[in-house]
């Protein structure tokens, strides 16, 4: 589907759930809810996706919590954050955290919830909590080394910046993203 065939996509993954559902096969229906879900975001079908992540949701034991179940929050934190719901985003992120943050096994996922938390801060113009979040974020990427993450979350970090005329501030976040930039394939 990054093709952009998404009718082909669709179609393999209801073909793919409904022989998981005859095999009973959890982790496979997890997985194709979960893919469904995706789908449905990339198509902005915002309230499918978000019916598809609680399906995955729902398939996942509440002793698996792990991995899987923190994607798929922060997925469905940012549908809504998609959607226009900030609070609900911001809650399924703050989840994310709490659940996350004595496990360092899970820097990567805390990461991406506390970034998404730092862009809802920030499209509700309070700079200095996007710029807490944000920053939170970005420290967690360069313990864990995701370039990817540093280079998103320096460009999020200047939009506050910007927001607030701090245009000294914006340049230097967006400087230090540039050089990474050009080693990410």
């Amino acid at each position: 589907y990054t093709v952009g065939n998404y009718e082909k996509a669709f179609q393999k993954h209801y073909d793919a759930l409904q022989i998981y559902e005859e095999l009973k096969d959890t982790n496979g229906l997890k997985e194709t809810c979960y893919n469904i879900g995706v789908l449905e975001f990339y198509q902005e079908n915002y309230d499918q996706s978000i019916k598809w992540y609680n399906k995955t949701i729902e398939l996942i034991e509440t002793e698996e919590l792990g991995s899987q179940y923190f994607t798929v929050l922060v997925e469905m934190a940012s549908t809504f954050e998609q959607m226009g719901e900030l609070e609900t985003a911001m809650n399924y992120n703050l989840k994310v955290i709490q659940l996350t943050n004595q496990n360092k096994k899970y820097q990567m996922i805390k990461a991406y919830a506390l970034q998404n938390l730092g862009t809802a801060y920030s499209k509700l113009y309070n700079t200095s909590e996007a710029e807490l979040h944000l920053k939170a974020a970005l420290r967690n990427f360069l313990k864990i080394n995701d370039k990817s993450g540093i280079i998103k979350t320096r460009k999020f970090l200047a939009q506050p910046y910007l927001k607030t005329h701090n245009s000294r501030a914006a340049i230097a976040e967006l400087s230090k993203a540039l050089p990474l930039c050009r080693k990410v394939k």
